[in-house]
């Protein structure tokens, strides 16, 4: 058979020896719109064995194109399109939204940093929780003067948390760090006030 000036425009990119790879291949070539050839097939090597040669050809122009496709696919990018002129847009998983009238609801009706729990500020709500029950410790224990520090605690949960719900939504929670040492300035500065009052 003479080869034509077609035939010699076409190059083999990749060869397999399973069928279904080779389909995959050839495939995906052709929905990103790679001019794509399959030769080859089933072959005897022996009489208990057969293999599959595919070979996966593409023209010469398209070799480049035809290597990123495949690589992509390979990678585990295959609703990707890196080779196209418009990049596709980077895909961010929406996150439930937190609702301020309900953080406010939380702090009054669970009175150890729930609104800012529930706003996703965990450090903050630890220490505040801390400083609410040690308050109604304290005033147990005899110290009747620390329960403005718990009360104080608690409104100041209530009026902060929905500051804290649209730092949520915004997805900018501060650093553990930096919740940590606001609520434990807060606790102080409730306690300073509750013995204050005492006195």
């Amino acid at each position: 058979m003479v080869a034509t000036d077609d035939d010699a425009e076409w190059i083999e990119i990749l060869r397999v020896h399973d069928r279904f790879e080779a389909e995959s291949a050839v495939g995906f070539l052709e929905e990103h719109e790679v001019p794509v050839r399959m030769s080859g097939g089933a072959t005897s090597a022996l009489p208990t064995i057969s293999l599959t040669d595919c070979r996966i050809l593409v023209r010469r122009q398209d070799a480049g194109r035809a290597e990123q496709v495949l690589s992509a696919m390979r990678e585990g990018r295959a609703d990707m399109h890196p080779f196209r002129d418009a990049p596709p847009e980077p895909y961010e998983v929406p996150t439930a939204r937190r609702k301020a009238p309900f953080a406010v609801i939380l702090a009054l009706l669970v009175p150890i940093g729930g609104g800012h729990f529930y706003a996703r500020h965990g450090a903050a709500g630890t220490i505040l929780a801390a400083g609410i029950l040690g308050g109604f410790l304290g005033a147990r224990f005899g110290v009747q003067g620390l329960l403005w520090a718990s009360a104080l605690l608690v409104l100041l949960d209530a009026a902060s948390s929905p500051l804290a719900v649209r730092r949520a939504n915004r997805g900018s929670i501060p650093s553990e760090g930096r919740q940590r040492v606001w609520a434990l300035a807060a606790v102080v500065a409730a306690y300073a006030v509750a013995i204050g009052l005492q006195r």
